[in-house]
C-alpha cells in the first residue's frame, strides 16, 4: 500500500484524518513509503495497523493522544526516505 509524505501537516477535520489513515493501512503488510501517524484522538481504534510488517520509508508518530499503538508486527523500517 502507498505511504504518505505529509510530515506534520494534518487535515483540518480530525475524523477525516482517521478515516484516511484507516483506508490507507487496513489489511496492509508493506507500506511503500512513509508511515505517518499524526493527530489521532485518544478513543480511536487503531487495530487495523496490526498487519503492517514493513515500511520502506520512515515512521512518524506525533501529535497524538492515544495510549497504545498496535505495531507489534512491524519488523523492518528501511528508511529509504528520511524525515
Amino acid at each position: 500500500c502507498p505511504g504518505t509524505d505529509n510530515k506534520l501537516s494534518t487535515l483540518s477535520d480530525l475524523d477525516q484524518q482517521y478515516r484516511t489513515l484507516k483506508k490507507l493501512y487496513e489489511n496492509c503488510e508493506v507500506v511503500m513509503g512513509n508511515l505517518e501517524i499524526t493527530s489521532i484522538d485518544r478513543n480511536r481504534n487503531l487495530s487495523f495497523l496490526k498487519s503492517i510488517r514493513e515500511v520502506t520509508g520512515y515512521v512518524l508518530v506525533a501529535l497524538n493522544q492515544f495510549d497504545y499503538l498496535p505495531l507489534e508486527n512491524l519488523r523492518i523500517i528501511r528508511g529509504i526516505t528520511l524525515y
